[in-house]
């Protein structure tokens, strides 16, 4: 199951990476990714993942992220976000 950490910012390095023909199944990506427009076509265009997990949340801003899901999902449909430490998700 190929998994990809995306940390860079910069569009054209990942599209000169072609990511988006290597089917990957889950990309962890930080929470703030999923609200800037560079980044959400990094995730969409670039990665092109099955399911996305937002991680390096900080617990004092982990609810405004589960108030603001249906904002997110319009983006990432199927998006994850943990709450707990050490949860756990079984992705097919």
């Amino acid at each position: 199951m190929p998994v990809v950490r995306s940390f860079a910012r910069q569009l054209q390095t990942f599209n000169n990476l072609g990511l988006e023909k290597e089917n990957i199944d889950i990309a962890s990506v930080h929470g703030w990714f999923v609200f800037e427009p560079e980044t959400q076509k990094i995730i969409n265009e670039c990665l092109k993942p099955k399911q996305v997990i937002l991680m390096h949340i900080p617990n004092d801003e982990l609810d405004s992220y589960f108030n603001r899901i249906d904002e997110i999902k319009k983006h990432f449909p199927n998006v994850t976000i943990f709450r707990n430490s050490l949860e756990n998700k079984h992705f097919k």
